[in-house]
């Protein structure tokens, strides 16, 4: 049965962003398994560039970099918080939350940045969610449950967090457990989502495969920079990617409405993901959900690694996740 009026906006949002050499190399041996690991390292290579090389904003970049640091041991800096609010819990008047999914190599905090600045005028609380593998899930600060609270943005990161179909599978049975788990202890079923890169596919197969069996609603989904048909630049879609996605259309909650975020730093790509693999998110949800609509983003901030703090991006969010 079709849930009523759905807005995800997922921030699904990817690629470790790091200008440290060792976790270029960590995340090269963590993918060494997977075929696309050449792609990934030359993708997380860019994205570092892109973000170390803006010296237009030396301030922004500095707070990008501290914000995108991934933690060795990340296990180590999680607390279990959910008690500390058993007694708010019944009282809370919980307001429609955005969650965001990152993408390749993605940790909780990787865009802290952009979640601040998505919301500027908007009093927010920003909660990191990790997911380990066997379906634990830990929170790095606890909701601060004041009825006058407007938003709350939950970061989520996964222990997994590789690249291939596969991988994203995992993921997204591990999203599916960090979405049970936030509205069981904190009581919130009304949500937007965003997903950046890979998280773009993560959101939507939990739209697919999971999303009807659970309590909360996903209004607004945004995909940014998603790479719908991996890194194939056809007009004709056919990886495995496409057609697992294309396979379960049917299955997409119906009154989900979906903005597709395509960035352009040439005519034909981002610089890592062609137009043509972003554009085919138009072949899985167009006909299937209340909406789609695909927004272009150009210039140097367009790029795979810049287009999560593109100001036109926050924009686009912003305004969606304010309806």
């Amino acid at each position: 049965m079709k849930k009523s009026k759905v807005i995800l906006s997922a921030v699904i949002l990817g690629l470790t962003i790091t200008s440290q050499t060792n976790t270029l190399v960590a995340l090269a041996d963590e993918t060494s398994d997977v075929t696309t690991s050449e792609a990934v390292i030359a993708d997380a290579q860019d994205t570092t560039k892109a973000v170390t090389t803006d010296n237009t904003e030396t301030a922004t970049t500095t707070n990008e970099q501290n914000s995108t640091k991934q933690k060795t041991n990340p296990d180590s800096n999680y607390t279990d918080l959910i008690d500390e609010n058993v007694g708010l819990r019944d009282t809370y008047e919980a307001p429609r939350a955005l969650v965001l999914v990152p993408g390749l190599g993605g940790t909780v905090d990787t865009y802290d940045y952009m979640a601040q600045n998505i919301l500027t005028h908007t009093t927010m609380n920003l909660v990191h969610v990790y997911v380990q593998n066997d379906g634990t899930v830990r929170y790095t600060k606890p909701l601060n449950m004041n009825t006058d609270q407007t938003k709350t943005i939950f970061m989520m990161g996964f222990e997994n967090n590789g690249d291939a179909l596969d991988n994203l599978k995992i993921q997204t049975d591990l999203f599916n457990k960090g979405m049970k788990s936030i509205t069981e202890n904190y009581g919130i079923t009304d949500f937007d989502a965003v997903g950046y890169s890979n998280g773009g596919i993560v959101l939507t197969r939990y739209l697919e495969n999971d999303y009807q069996d659970n309590t909360n609603v996903i209004h607004n989904f945004v995909s940014i920079a998603t790479p719908y048909n991996n890194r194939d630049d056809t007009t004709t879609p056919s990886s495995a990617y496409y057609e697992d996605m294309t396979s379960k259309s049917s299955s997409l909650p119906y009154d989900v409405n979906v903005t597709n975020i395509i960035g352009l730093l040439t005519p034909t790509s981002d610089g890592y993901i062609p137009r043509t693999s972003a554009e085919s998110g138009k072949g899985i949800f167009e006909g299937h959900v209340e909406s789609f609509e695909q927004v272009y983003v150009e210039g140097q901030k367009a790029s795979h690694g810049k287009n999560v703090n593109n100001p036109e991006t926050w924009d686009t969010i912003e305004n969606i996740v304010r309806k």
